[in-house]
């Protein structure tokens, strides 16, 4: 969605299902006329044409889906409101004047927030921002006006629920693919995860791939695995809810309980021409038939010991997910397999000790590098003798006011400067005066802090004083933000 020119062919692409309907002319000048208002609205001229397009583009496929009962919006505010008790964040949605199956001003004011905030990385967009709100009303003054007259897709609407796509892993990883990488509501959010998969297959599988083998897999992975849309729910998840809408059930309960594991090297235990028997780092199985496999690899499976991939459980049977990669050797999983299980005893020895010492929490507040450093060769010098430990580098010589954090799924995490903004008990080293901008640092920067830590925070009630800025008021900000906070982590960090 970042080209200017809307066309055809343009349109197709972000659909649910890349198919040729009656409805597309209708809706690719519905899509041009809305980029005209809006051109006409940009009283500020803060928008470049690509903003215009995909705002334009956004808000059409919206009102498509609405109409035509798609179901991928009222996916979404239907599970808003089973979490938060209201269909959306931020906006005033009352049961008497918000319309499930109808389009509402607030759901334009949000995708449009939603745009500018996925195309504003590193930085927090207030949704009550005055100049996204008087956009928002002139747009939604055109679609409502329009309403009535607009045409369902009725023929995209019967090809989603086709039953056939669904009783066949890989038409639904198609399906899931297509919706998940391209359509209005989810695209954004799939995109941020798609650099860093793409290096982790390259890291896994990439040694004498071409590239479009690369792509394919780590699309496959995106469609799959990776969490998406405004809640960062898995892709069977929102699949299994517009199927739900449908009354699809039966295919709902199978698509819910997919399950997926990790892009990661296998053993091979047994195989034959049949089946192959795989078994991960942990010591899981997972049983394939050679039938799923492409032709002809079914064969050379049988002289190979690793199998590097990613695996779906669909309906009681495992799947490779996209393209797999087959070793001769073992000593690619046996050395992956040594490096995960150090590296996660070491986490929970640490994590361990750390509780024992420090009364079960997982917090510890140092004043400078040098007190941290004191106080964990009195108390983890084993655990640490023999690890490499970056968070405790001369990077931190210089840092005052320092967070230490402990989880199994982290081990031993440190925070520069984050103790300023942690109100907690024993934290001698906040400062309310300079709490509020390095609470938003901790909460939203995955750079800066991990998101097993923020979780802790934000489930203990840690950082009070983080707040976005508002054209109202500071108590406005600070209220808006906390009363939307996990909705806002879902939104913006990707690894939430």
């Amino acid at each position: 969605m970042k080209k200017d020119l809307i066309s055809m062919e343009y349109w197709r692409e972000a659909h649910l299902l890349p198919l040729l309907c009656p409805t597309d002319v209708f809706y690719v000048k519905y899509a041009r006329k809305l980029r005209d208002k809006i051109k006409k609205a940009d009283f500020e001229r803060k928008l470049a044409l690509e903003d215009m397009t995909e705002i334009a583009l956004t808000l059409t496929y919206y009102l498509e889906d609405v109409v035509s009962g798609l179901g991928v919006w009222r996916s979404f505010i239907m599970e808003h409101k089973r979490m938060y008790g209201r269909y959306l964040p931020f906006y005033e949605t009352d049961e008497e004047h918000y319309y499930v199956d109808e389009i509402n001003e607030a759901d334009v004011r949000f995708l449009i927030w939603m745009i500018f905030q996925k195309r504003n990385s590193g930085m927090i967009v207030n949704p009550e921002n005055s100049y996204m709100q008087r956009l928002a009303q002139e747009v939604f003054g055109v679609l409502d006006e329009d309403f009535e007259m607009v045409p369902v897709n009725n023929d995209l609407l019967e090809a989603m629920k086709n039953p056939v796509l669904y009783q066949d892993f890989y038409n639904l990883k198609t399906l899931m693919i297509q919706v998940c990488c391209m359509s209005y509501l989810f695209y954004y959010f799939t995109a941020q995860h798609r650099d860093r998969v793409v290096q982790q297959v390259n890291r896994i599988v990439g040694e004498g791939q071409p590239l479009s083998v690369i792509e394919y897999m780590a699309e496959s992975f995106l469609g799959v695995h990776e969490k998406t849309g405004p809640l960062a729910m898995k892709p069977q998840f929102w699949i299994g809810r517009m199927l739900e809408y449908w009354d699809m059930n039966e295919e709902a309960n199978a698509v819910k309980q997919m399950e997926t594991r990790e892009l990661q090297p296998y053993f091979v235990v047994e195989n034959d021409h049949q089946r192959i028997l795989l078994e991960d780092w942990q010591g899981q199985h997972f049983e394939l038939m050679a039938s799923d496999l492409l032709q002809g690899e079914a064969d050379k499976v049988t002289k190979r010991k690793v199998m590097l991939g990613s695996l779906v459980k669909y309906k009681d049977r495992w799947y490779p997910n996209g393209g797999v990669s087959w070793l001769k050797q073992e000593d690619r999983f046996l050395k992956y397999r040594e490096q995960k299980q150090s590296a996660q005893k070491q986490k929970e020895l640490i994590t361990d000790k750390v509780l024992r010492l420090n009364q079960n929490s997982p917090f510890l507040f140092f004043e400078d590098y040098s007190a941290m450093k004191k106080w964990i060769g009195e108390n983890l010098k084993d655990e640490f003798q023999n690890t490499d430990t970056p968070e405790l580098s001369e990077a931190h010589e210089q840092e005052k006011n320092l967070v230490a954090f402990v989880s199994p799924e982290t081990g031993f995490l440190v925070l520069p400067g984050g103790a300023c903004c942690v109100c907690h008990p024993d934290n001698p080293y906040y400062q309310a005066d300079e709490a509020g901008a390095y609470a938003i640092k901790v909460l939203f920067d995955p750079h800066y802090s991990a998101s097993e830590m923020v979780r802790c925070l934000v489930r203990e009630k840690l950082l009070p004083d983080a707040a976005l800025f508002s054209e109202i008021s500071e108590e406005r900000g600070k209220q808006l933000l906390q009363d939307n906070l996990d909705f806002l982590l879902r939104v913006i960090r990707p690894d939430f």
